[in-house]
């Protein structure tokens, strides 16, 4: 996988996956995804799914610890993961 692959999910949603950077703009992102999940944010090298730019979903590369948002349907998306 390159640093971004973009995939189609079957509602026609387009789903960027893509390694989150833990510099500023992701850690915000990241970190605000984790409180909504009531989780703490995953650790390590770190991969996310965007839908229309909003970071939805995320795994830990290192430890398989998973956030998403609960307020929209992630199942689909954390499967891509």
């Amino acid at each position: 996988m390159s640093h971004e692959d973009t995939f189609s999910t079957d509602d026609g949603m387009t789903v960027t996956i893509r390694r989150v950077d833990i510099g500023a703009s992701d850690r915000v992102k990241l970190a605000a995804l984790a409180e909504l999940d009531s989780r703490g944010m995953p650790s390590g090298a770190v991969l996310g799914a965007e839908v229309r730019g909003h970071l939805l979903a995320a795994i830990s590369l290192d430890t398989s610890d998973v956030v998403a948002n609960p307020f929209s349907p992630t199942q689909e998306l954390r499967s891509l993961l």
